[in-house]
C-alpha cells in the first residue's frame, strides 16, 4: 500500500483531459467486497455491521446508529493486545476482531467504512431475495406449488424457462436470480391466504428493482426509502405465520445504507461484484480444471496467458478478415456451449432483413426488421388453420381489405379459400429510448408452430406465438395499447392486387387492460370472444405492434401438475 499512501500525501503529476499537467492526489473512495470481506476489512465480526454500530440483535430495525470512525477503531485496535476492562467492553460493543494494523491504517484522507459499497449480487439477489424471501414464500405455499408455477410460466425471449423448477437448480448465478425476480410476484400471487405476504414481497421487489437503476434522482431515492419502510411495515406476517422468529439478519440491515451509499457514490451497479465473480470463473476455476491438479498455480498462469494470446489473435482476425473471424467464433460457440437448457426455440438464423421506422411510441424510437424473403412459402389456409390456429383468418382478411382506404377507392377481388400465403417466423423491434441515459434493446415477436414433417419441416420442436401490445386508438380506452396474441405474420399473395409495403399480422385479442384491487398491483386481461362464441380476431399492420409482453396466469387453485404451453392461456 506504500505507493498509494505516498500518492495520497504527495500527489502525482498526471495529464488531465484538457492536456494540462496537474498534481493529483489518489484517495480510496470505494471498495467492492462481499459481506465476509467487508467485515474483515472493517476488522469486525460477521454478525456486526461493517459500517455502523448497530447491535447484533437489532439488525431487523430501521433505527439509525452512529457510523464507525477510523480514528476510534484504530485506537481500540492498538489497545487490543493488553486490554483493560473498559477496552474489552468497547471491543465487544464494537464487535472488533484483533486485526492490527489493518491495510487502511495509513491511507490519508480515507474513511474505509464509508467507502464500502453495496453489493447487489450477494446482498440483494442471493441474500435477501434467494436465501430469505424465496424460502419464506415457498414454505407458505403448498408443497411444490412454486416449482409448478415456474415450470408452467409462459415462455418469453427475455425470460428463462425453469423447466425443472427452481428447487433443483444446482448452480445459481446473478442471471438466474434476476430471471426469478422478473416473475416472482406473479408466481406467488394467490399462493397464500395472507395478502400481507404479497405486500411484503412486492415492497422488497420494488426496493430491489429501484436499487438497480442506472441513474438515480431524489425521487427514486425517496421511493427506495418508501419501499423499505413498506417492507418493514408488512414483514411481521412472516412471524405470525411462524416462518421467522426474528429479523436480525445482517443482509437485511445492509439495505438501510443503500440510499446514503447511492447519494455519495452513485448507482450501485457500478460497484457490483458480479463482474469480478465472473472473472473468478474464467481466470481461476477454468484454469484449475485445465491443470493436472499438481503444481497448479504455474499451469493456471500459463492457461491465462494462452487465453489472452488467443484473444489478441481473435482481435487481429476481426481486423484482417471479419468473415473468417465470424466463422471461427461460431465454431467456438458450438464447441463450448454452456447452457444445457438452451433449445431451438430462440435460435436466430442468418437472414437478410428489411427495416423501417415505425411511429414513435411514448417518444421511444422503434425500428422494425423482418426477413427480406419470408422463410415459410406458399402455406395454404388449411395449414394456417390447423398449425397456426388461425381459425378465423379468411373472414378477418376480407374485413381488413374492405376497411382499407385503397379498397374503398377502387374495389378489388377478394381472396378465396384456395389462396396461399408467404409467412414470416418473427419480426424484430429495435427500441431506442428517448432518454440517452437508458440503453436501447432488441425485442422479438414470434409466430412459430412446431415442426411438422413434410409440411413445416424447417421449424423447431416447440411452438411459440408471442403476446404483444398493439396500439389502441379506440375513443374512451383507458390505455392506448391492447394485448393480443400473434398467430400469423404474412404477406398478401400476388393474386390480390392490393399491396402493402409491410407485413400484416393476424392477432387474437384479449380484453382491455383492467386495473384490479390485487396487492400484486398487476393489470388483468382475459381472452376476448365475439357474440357468436368465437375468438375476437383481426388483422393489423405490423407497425401497429409496439412491444412484446408477458402474461402470467391468474392462479386459481394449487397446481397438481405442470401446465402445457397451450393450456396456460386458458
Amino acid at each position: 500500500m506504500e505507493p498509494l499512501e505516498r500518492c495520497g500525501r504527495e500527489g502525482k503529476k498526471m495529464a488531465c483531459a484538457d492536456r494540462n499537467i496537474r498534481n493529483v492526489f489518489t484517495i480510496v473512495a470505494a471498495h467492492m467486497a462481499d459481506a465476509p470481506e467487508q467485515c474483515l476489512i472493517a476488522c469486525c465480526q460477521e454478525n456486526h455491521c461493517p459500517q455502523c454500530l448497530v447491535p447484533p440483535d437489532q439488525h431487523g430495525s430501521l433505527l439509525s446508529f452512529d457510523s464507525r470512525q477510523p480514528d476510534a477503531i484504530l485506537s481500540l485496535l492498538q489497545r487490543s493486545d493488553n486490554p483493560d476492562t473498559e477496552t474489552k467492553a468497547q471491543l465487544k460493543a464494537y464487535g472488533l476482531r484483533p486485526v492490527f494494523p489493518p491495510f487502511w491504517a495509513q491511507l490519508p484522507h480515507a474513511n474505509i467504512f464509508s467507502s464500502l459499497t453495496p453489493d447487489l449480487l450477494h446482498q440483494i439477489h442471493k441474500g435477501v431475495f434467494k436465501d430469505h424471501l424465496v424460502k419464506w414464500c415457498t414454505s407458505l405455499m403448498a408443497c411444490g406449488e412454486l416449482d409448478y408455477r415456474y415450470m408452467s410460466m409462459p415462455r418469453h425471449p427475455a425470460l428463462r424457462q425453469f423447466k425443472t423448477g427452481i428447487a433443483k437448480v444446482k448452480q445459481w448465478t446473478g442471471k438466474e436470480f434476476k430471471m426469478m425476480e422478473r416473475v416472482f410476484i406473479g408466481a406467488i400471487a394467490g399462493g397464500t391466504n395472507r395478502q400481507r405476504v404479497l405486500e411484503a414481497a412486492r415492497a422488497l421487489l420494488d426496493f430491489i428493482y429501484l436499487s438497480q437503476f442506472p441513474v438515480h434522482t431524489s425521487d427514486t431515492l425517496d421511493k427506495m426509502r418508501s419501499a423499505l419502510n413498506d417492507f418493514h411495515r408488512f414483514k411481521d406476517v412472516f412471524i405470525h405465520e411462524e416462518v421467522r422468529s426474528h429479523f436480525n439478519i445482517p443482509k437485511f440491515h445492509s439495505l438501510v445504507h443503500y440510499v446514503d451509499a447511492i447519494a455519495s457514490h452513485g448507482p450501485p451497479d457500478g460497484f457490483n461484484t458480479e463482474s469480478p465473480e465472473r472473472l473468478h470463473i474464467e481466470v481461476a476455476k477454468k484454469g484449475y480444471r485445465a491443470s493436472n491438479k499438481k503444481g497448479y498455480v504455474k499451469q493456471m498462469v500459463r492457461y491465462v496467458l494462452r487465453q489472452e494470446a488467443i484473444a489478441h489473435k481473435d482481435m487481429y482476425l476481426h481486423w484482417y478478415n471479419p468473415e473468417l473471424a465470424r466463422d471461427l467464433c461460431d465454431d467456438t460457440k458450438k464447441d463450448n456451449e454452456e447452457d444445457e437448457e438452451a433449445d431451438d426455440l430462440w435460435k436466430v438464423e442468418d437472414e437478410e432483413y428489411r427495416s423501417f421506422d415505425a411511429v414513435p411510441f411514448k417518444k421511444d424510437r422503434v425500428t422494425i426488421r423482418y426477413a427480406k424473403q419470408p422463410p415459410l412459402k406458399d402455406l395454404t389456409l388449411p395449414i394456417l388453420l390447423q398449425h397456426f390456429h388461425a381459425s378465423n383468418f379468411l373472414p378477418c382478411l376480407i374485413q381488413f381489405l374492405e376497411n382499407s382506404v385503397q379498397y374503398q377507392r377502387k374495389p378489388f377481388p377478394m381472396p378465396s379459400k384456395h389462396e396461399s400465403f408467404d409467412v414470416y417466423k418473427q419480426i424484430i423491434l429495435d427500441v431506442t429510448p428517448h432518454s440517452a441515459l437508458i440503453p436501447g434493446f432488441v425485442d422479438r415477436v414470434y409466430s412459430t408452430p412446431a415442426k411438422v414433417p413434410h409440411i413445416l419441416p424447417k421449424l423447431g420442436t416447440q411452438s411459440f406465438f408471442s403476446t404483444v401490445l398493439v396500439r389502441d386508438n379506440t375513443p374512451g380506452a383507458t390505455f392506448n395499447v391492447r394485448v393480443g396474441q400473434v398467430r400469423v405474420i404474412f404477406q398478401l399473395p400476388s393474386t390480390i392486387i392490393l399491396k402493402y409495403d409491410v407485413p400484416l399480422v393476424y392477432i387474437e385479442w384479449f380484453t382491455e387492460l383492467k386495473q384490479t384491487r390485487s396487492k400484486a398491483r398487476m393489470l388483468e386481461v382475459q381472452k376476448a370472444f365475439c357474440r357468436d362464441g368465437l375468438r375476437d380476431c383481426s388483422i393489423v399492420r405490423v407497425d401497429q405492434i409496439v412491444r412484446s409482453c408477458h402474461l402470467i396466469p391468474k392462479w386459481e387453485d394449487d397446481l397438481s401438475s405442470v401446465l402445457e404451453p397451450d393450456e396456460v392461456y386458458d
